[in-house]
C-alpha cells in the first residue's frame, strides 16, 4: 500500500505513514471506507472539512459512520428492488402495491370463513332433503 503525508496539527511538520503499518489496527470491515488517498475529513456544521488523524477515535467514528451510511442506503436499495418485483408480479404500480396486497388477504380471509361455515351446511343438505 502507498505511504501518505499527514500534517500533524503540533508542529505543523510533515510526518509519514503507511497504511500497510496501519492495517493490523483497522478492521477488516471498515477498510473499504478508507480514501485511496488515505486522509479522512470530516465536516463540521459550517461545511469545513477537518482532517482526521489516522487510527485516532474520530478517525474510526467517521469510518464507522460512512460503513452505517453505505448500509443505509444498501438496504434501501434492496427494499426498493422488492418493491420493484412485487409490482410486476402484481401488474400494479408501486403507489397501489399494498392495497393489491390487502385485498388479497382480505379475499383469502373472507375465503376461508366462508367455507368452514358452508362445508357443514353443504354435508347437511343430503340428508334434510330426504
Amino acid at each position: 500500500m502507498p505511504t501518505y503525508f499527514i500534517n500533524d496539527g503540533r508542529h505543523n511538520q510533515q510526518r509519514l505513514y503507511s497504511l500497510n503499518d496501519l492495517e493490523l489496527e483497522i478492521p477488516i470491515d471498515l477498510r473499504p471506507f478508507i480514501p485511496a488517498n488515505g486522509r479522512v475529513y470530516r465536516n463540521n456544521k459550517q461545511k469545513k472539512k477537518y482532517l482526521l488523524e489516522p487510527v485516532s477515535k474520530k478517525w474510526f467514528d467517521e469510518l464507522r459512520r460512512r460503513r452505517d451510511q453505505h448500509g443505509a442506503i444498501t438496504r434501501g436499495e434492496r427494499r426498493d428492488h422488492a418493491a420493484e418485483r412485487k409490482t410486476r408480479l402484481l401488474g400494479t404500480s408501486i403507489n397501489k402495491v399494498d392495497q393489491r396486497i390487502d385485498m388479497g388477504r382480505d379475499l383469502t380471509q373472507y375465503q376461508a370463513i366462508y367455507h368452514n361455515r358452508m362445508t357443514p351446511i353443504s354435508t347437511k343438505l343430503p340428508t334434510l332433503q330426504n
